[in-house]
Parts: structure tokens; sequence; C-alpha cells
């Protein structure tokens, strides 16, 4: 078998720009041993450069790099209490979780709790 920098189950990005998962090896096909899937279900190989050699695919199969991580999505909750010193009418404190803001809370003083869902990198 020839080394290649493919890993199992890892996502790819096609020339196509769609994603595809890398299965593994297929020993009895000396041009083409790497299987993959295609995200609508279609299992195609590939030889060990990545290239799909298929006359009905015209190379939108081909591999072209791993495909970029997902953006992990993050939830707070924000207290949102009045103030009476003169600065700002409102502050608020943000938490982790509902509990937490709860917790933290001065109940008598608290207007609402918010969630606050946001994407790492977006920001708000």
């Amino acid at each position: 078998m020839t080394k290649h920098n493919f890993v199992a189950g890892r996502a790819y990005k096609t020339s196509g720009k769609c994603k595809c998962f890398y299965i593994g090896e297929n020993p009895l096909n000396q041009d083409r041993p790497l299987l993959f899937v295609h995200e609508n279900g279609d299992l195609f190989e590939a030889n060990y450069m990545g290239v799909c050699i298929s006359i009905d695919r015209s190379h939108e199969y081909d591999i072209i790099g791993e495909w970029p991580p997902e953006p992990k999505k993050w939830q707070c909750w924000a207290n949102v209490h009045r103030t009476y010193d003169g600065n700002a009418p409102l502050k608020f404190a943000v938490c982790k979780d509902r509990e937490h803001a709860d917790n933290q809370a001065d109940v008598k003083q608290r207007i609402a709790c918010i969630p606050i869902e946001f994407i790492e990198g977006e920001g708000l």
C-alpha cells in the first residue's frame, strides 16, 4: 500500500465544493484504492492523490483538501438588573447557564434573564 494522508471518518472538500468522508482503502483496486462517501450518499473511489477518475463525474469529486471545522455555537444567559447608582439605568451580568444566572441574580432588581446564542468568531 502507498502512503497517503487521508484519515478514516474525517471530512474532505471536493472540487465541486461538496463534503465527503474518507472510508478507507480497497486493496483490490490498484488504480483507485481510496473509498469515499459523498454527502449525497454516493460512494466513489479515488487514487492516492485524491483524484476521482470517472467519466460521468468529470472531476467534480476530486478531493481538494480537508473540510473546514464547523464553527462552535455558544449559549449563555444575561441577567438584566435595574441600577439606581446614577450611572447606567441597567446593568448586565452574563452567566454560562440559566441555573447559574438564577443563583447570581438579585431577585428584587432583576428585570429579565435573556438567553444569548452566538457562533464563535462572529460576535454578537
